[in-house]
């Protein structure tokens, strides 16, 4: 038929595409398959705003880091309690956040490429404060936490330069609970101006790292 073309996959690599999709798992993949979902990866990192002034060919190293997970509409990649495993990034799809309160769910947000999410789990690993499920067919790509602190302890600068990054946010969002707070009790907001990294962390991640 005009406009398709045949793949070049034999029949028994097919198969494997078949098996790893229904396990949600495409490690057993071969190169060219791969090869394109590390490109994915690496262009859906530059468009978080985590590391959107690194290069590709840079993120497309650190997209080797990745796992692919495919979900049918109505599956989970983690629920409400679960450990934090892993910092995930939409490929396409979308994903729910949805919250249990006492026995009733509560959607509070519904992400699509190229959203991220979950990127605490790469600090602390504490319990998951709510449930990610699929609202349709969906490919994210997972960085697992153990992968992420062997990426650290082995001096991986794209690794510090991600943990640099989510530790800004995370200091940003503290801010302005501070200052939701403040309003809430009529203080004044508090000058931040000044507010720093302290010295020896950042002596410990510029040590490390070229800044673009």
């Amino acid at each position: 038929m005009a406009g398709l073309q045949a793949h070049p996959w034999t029949c028994g690599s097919r198969l494997r595409f078949a098996c790893a999709t229904l396990c949600g798992c495409t490690a057993s993949l071969g190169a060219p398959f791969m090869h394109e979902f590390t490109s994915s990866v690496a262009v859906a990192l530059q468009q978080t705003g985590l590391l959107n002034h690194i290069e590709l060919g840079d993120l497309h190293a650190f997209a080797l880091h990745f796992e692919r997970v495919s979900l049918a509409p109505g599956m989970h990649l983690f629920q409400q309690g679960d450990d934090g495993d892993g910092w995930y990034l939409i490929l396409s799809g979308m994903v729910a956040i949805v919250r249990d309160e006492g026995g009733e769910d509560h959607v509070l947000d519904n992400l699509e490429a190229p959203e991220s999410f979950g990127e605490m789990a790469l600090i602390d690993g504490a319990p998951r404060m709510a449930s990610a499920e699929a609202v349709r067919p969906t490919v994210v790509a997972r960085m697992p936490r153990p992968t992420f602190d062997t990426l650290l302890s082995s001096g991986d600068p794209l690794a510090i330069h991600l943990l640099r990054a989510m530790s800004g946010v995370m200091c940003q969002r503290h801010r302005q609970l501070i200052w939701l707070l403040s309003d809430l009790v009529s203080f004044d907001e508090p000058d931040v101006t000044d507010l720093a990294v302290p010295p020896t962390v950042d002596a410990l991640l510029r040590s490390t790292i070229t800044w673009h």
